[in-house]
């Protein structure tokens, strides 16, 4: 709002800012979001600081609680367990976006089924405001054939980038672009916060590997990811519709190098798609739904655990685990709900 918004990506005049807000001077954070985000989050900076977070999280949840109802109806205590999961109530303590993007890739999964590309791209579009996540999605819209949305996206991001540029100038698209090089240093030669990310990324610099191995086991997971994502969304194939969605929620994850313990919001939706899939009909079934909702907690209360070192491996087992399930042949099925056809 003072027209300094190339500033946050700036480490000292973060550092200052956030200590305006807080004592704890050693809880400081890098700014990690790309210039467009800076449009959403400009007029916070009206009001003060815990005003502008209750607002922020008041909004946020809104939305998120407004996206669910879409997918929750058909699922007995679907809506509960969605909002009040450990990882949804860590993501407003903690004021993060997270909820926003989930929200969006549900109110995008909406427009999609309804046929309606334009409204889809637009939230395609919104998703990009944190791009590392969205690896997975054009992978699917093109294996799906979804021309239209897929171009309605690609027009609203750079609608979006212009209007990022009209009012913050091209000079903070060039600082958010060396900060993140900066980042990516830190993470080659420390390993910055891998103790506190899910991918295989993190798994491997916790087993002990360096940055250009660990990359390397990532590009290899994205490409099974992007493969899976790509058999199962491709038309004609057979597949229910939410373990497609299942998939791409896991495969989102189990895709970049990049994603957070608080990025697994996308799996309590992928675990809320594979109930409306009638995975939860068997007792093995709901086991695995558990374990999903519960991902986070075993890192949370075990002291020598870090969630580094097992999330990634259970991310992609239960995507590898859905991917065969969804395409055995359908008498090789096992019985599933069909209360998908409305709404979501």
């Amino acid at each position: 709002m003072a027209g300094e918004a190339a500033s946050a990506f700036d480490p000292e005049t973060l550092v200052a800012a956030q200590s305006l807000a807080s004592d704890d001077a050693w809880q400081t954070y890098g700014w990690h979001y790309p210039p467009s985000f800076h449009l959403l989050i400009a007029p916070l900076g009206l009001l003060g600081f815990s005003a502008a977070f209750a607002v922020f999280s008041v909004c946020a949840i809104g939305v998120y609680v407004w996206a669910l109802r879409r997918v929750t109806s058909s699922i007995p205590g679907g809506f509960g367990l969605a909002v009040a999961a450990p990882l949804v109530v860590f993501v407003l303590i903690t004021g993060n976006a997270r909820l926003l993007w989930a929200a969006a890739f549900l109110f995008s999964l909406s427009f999609v089924l309804q046929g309606r590309p334009r409204p889809g791209g637009a939230m395609i579009a919104l998703m990009t405001l944190k791009p590392q996540l969205g690896l997975s999605i054009p992978v699917a819209l093109v294996a799906a054939r979804q021309w239209r949305l897929l171009l309605w996206s690609v027009v609203l991001t750079a609608a979006i980038i212009l209007l990022t540029v009209a009012a913050f100038e091209l000079d903070c698209w060039a600082r958010f672009f060396e900060a993140m090089g900066a980042t990516t240093e830190l993470y080659r030669l420390h390993g910055q916060n891998a103790v506190t990310m899910v991918t295989w990324y993190a798994f491997s610099r916790q087993a002990g590997a360096g940055h250009d191995a660990a990359i390397a086991v990532q590009l290899c997971s994205l490409a099974i990811s992007a493969g899976i994502v790509a058999l199962l969304v491709v038309p004609r194939r057979g597949v229910a519709i939410d373990l497609k969605i299942a998939a791409l929620c896991l495969a989102t994850l189990t895709a970049t190098p990049y994603v957070f313990q608080y990025e697994l919001v996308l799996e309590v939706l992928g675990a809320l798609f594979l109930a409306r899939a009638g995975t939860g009909a068997s007792l093995a079934g709901r086991f695995w739904l558990c374990v999903l909702w519960l991902l986070p907690v075993p890192g949370w209360l075990i002291g020598d655990l870090a969630i580094a070192q097992y999330a990634a491996p259970v991310l992609s087992l239960s995507l590898l685990l859905y991917a065969v399930q969804a395409l055995r042949p359908p008498a090789m099925r096992p019985s599933i709900a069909t209360s998908g056809r409305k709404g979501l």
